[in-house]
């Protein structure tokens, strides 16, 4: 129970109420790109790409915006932000690089189309670029 409390406002930036919507989009998306074959290797790959590109990239922008803007009322997924964590803007670089670094292991495809959308994230979120 102590471990929750102190990890509890890192998962809640992350937003995870978005997951299972991007779950099914992302599904919907994937099954009619690949031809609805779905055999064990293409749910694989499809469930490896919703974690990198949802829990990863997508939790790694949430946190990283999260940090820079200091919400304090409702905003996307999150009626009530806690407290921002001391290590929230280190927590979102994580997520970010491992990311980064599993999308190649997709293709090479998803690796760029992951770096590009990392590129655009940190742009839109980053004071210094807005």
């Amino acid at each position: 129970m102590q471990i929750w409390k102190k990890i509890k406002p890192y998962v809640l930036h992350m937003r995870p109420l978005s997951w299972p919507i991007f779950l099914i989009h992302m599904g919907v998306g994937f099954a009619f790109a690949d031809g609805f074959k779905m055999g064990f290797n293409a749910i694989f790959i499809f469930l490896a790409g919703w974690f990198i590109w949802v829990i990863l990239l997508n939790s790694g922008t949430l946190t990283f915006n999260s940090y820079y803007d200091k919400d304090t009322g409702s905003v996307m997924w999150l009626n009530k932000p806690p407290k921002l964590p001391k290590h929230l803007l280190l927590f979102s670089w994580i997520l970010f690089i491992f990311g980064l670094v599993l999308s190649y292991f997709i293709n090479f495809r998803f690796f760029i189309a992951y770096l590009i959308f990392f590129v655009l994230a940190v742009m839109y979120s980053h004071p210094l670029i807005r």
